[in-house]
């Protein structure tokens, strides 16, 4: 969605003349409406650059290799992206095995399947403790409580 500075800036100066006209008759100084003024001024300016400068991700699924289908995102910065092929690492939690610290690895193969999946849902898939919740329908502090005890247990 692109800023249309002509409409916005409208409608900017319309709300400003009101917020004046209301200032001055609550008996505010000229000085204290500028400097209200220029506040608000940084921060349409900074909107205007936000919206501007900031673009949509793409959805989480590409419907297909065909680069027209794919997100301009996607094409620019496709050095970053990452497959992540289950297989080849040996299953959901095969990614234990990639650890090179073996007492890591020997504490993280001791933790019950319930807590590995708790890692592997927030580390490896990538999903908040909210969407975590979510999912295992219960609250953000549990999840949150299981994942500190996790945590101090690999220490």
């Amino acid at each position: 969605m692109a800023f249309n500075y002509g409409k916005e800036k409208r409608e900017f100066d319309q709300e400003w003349n009101k917020l004046c006209s209301e200032y001055r008759s609550a008996g505010m100084s000229e000085k204290d409406i500028e400097v209200l003024y220029a506040f608000d001024w940084s921060w349409f300016c900074s909107r205007r650059r936000f919206i501007n400068h900031t673009q949509n991700l793409p959805s989480d699924t590409i419907v297909g290799e065909d680069s027209k289908e794919r997100s301009s995102l996607i094409l620019k910065f496709s050095t970053f992206s990452v497959n992540l092929d289950e297989t080849e690492i040996g299953g959901r939690y095969g990614w234990v095995e990639q650890i090179t610290d073996g007492r890591i690895v020997d504490r993280l193969r001791k933790l019950p399947l319930e807590d590995l999946e708790l890692l592997t849902l927030l580390v490896i898939d990538g999903y908040t403790q909210t969407e975590v919740a979510h999912l295992h329908a219960c609250s953000q502090n549990a999840i949150s409580k299981k994942y500190l005890r996790i945590k101090k247990y690999l220490k």
